[in-house]
């Protein structure tokens, strides 16, 4: 009784083993299908990337930068995401010293609020006209941990609110 049973059983995982197999092998092939004659990579066209004037611009968009630059850089952030703070304070200075602060590149920065403390976060943000727009977000985000993990962290939003101005 116990041979059958354990018979019975390597039968029925090889037969899984082999409908997995043909699974597999059957969706690489038609991952890996060809659709015309083949295409070395040199061959195959280069992606196509928008023009400056594909890029829609909005009256209340935030522009850091030239306005005639010929690049656009479209930032998407919220103040309360810690990689959005890593790029701030990692990567932006150089792409602003490298890109922007030469007359390249423009930056245009769109909130993209992942909850409530980002949205009343950006909405004090946007209070503020001219260049002390950025330089608040940059408050904000050198010191993220300092404002949105805090006990109060609409108090903590507020004072630095009101360091910038904002009453």
């Amino acid at each position: 009784m116990v041979g059958k049973a354990m018979k019975r059983r390597n039968i029925l995982i090889g037969m899984g083993a082999v409908a997995l197999g043909v699974g597999v092998g059957g969706a690489y092939a038609l991952v890996q299908r060809p659709e015309g004659s083949p295409q070395t990579a040199s061959q195959a066209p280069a992606p196509q990337l928008a023009a400056a004037g594909d890029m829609q611009l909005f009256e209340d968009d935030r522009i850091l930068g030239a306005p005639d630059a010929p690049i656009t850089i479209l930032e998407y952030s919220s103040l309360t995401c810690p990689h959005c703070a890593s790029f701030h304070q990692g990567t932006l200075p150089q792409v602003k010293t490298d890109w922007i602060d030469t007359g390249k590149a423009r930056l245009v920065y769109r909130h993209y609020p992942l909850d409530q403390l980002a949205l009343r976060a950006a909405a004090a943000a946007n209070c503020i006209e001219g260049d002390g727009f950025f330089g608040f977000l940059d408050v904000l985000f050198n010191n993220q941990p300092r404002w949105s993990r805090s006990q109060d962290p609409i108090g903590a939003l507020q004072q630095f609110a009101g360091l910038a101005g904002l009453s």
